[in-house]
């Protein structure tokens, strides 16, 4: 097996190192994709639960009278 030259070794450690920023790139977009769904489903699931329990609130006090 023939030893690779400095040179060679180089830049084909700067081609993987372009290819791997490429991908950390695209990870971190789709994180923050993510990130925002996550958020708005939370806002979602806040609001259900604050209408949800103020109309069980309501029903109760309809129902007292």
């Amino acid at each position: 097996m023939a030893r690779k030259s400095v040179q060679a070794v180089d830049s084909e450690l700067q081609a993987h190192e372009r290819e791997c920023e490429v991908r950390y790139k695209a990870i971190l977009n789709q994180l923050e994709k993510t990130d925002k769904r996550i958020f708005r489903m939370e806002g979602l699931i806040l609001f259900s639960t604050v209408t949800v329990f103020s109309s069980a609130a309501s029903l109760f006090v309809l129902f007292l009278n």
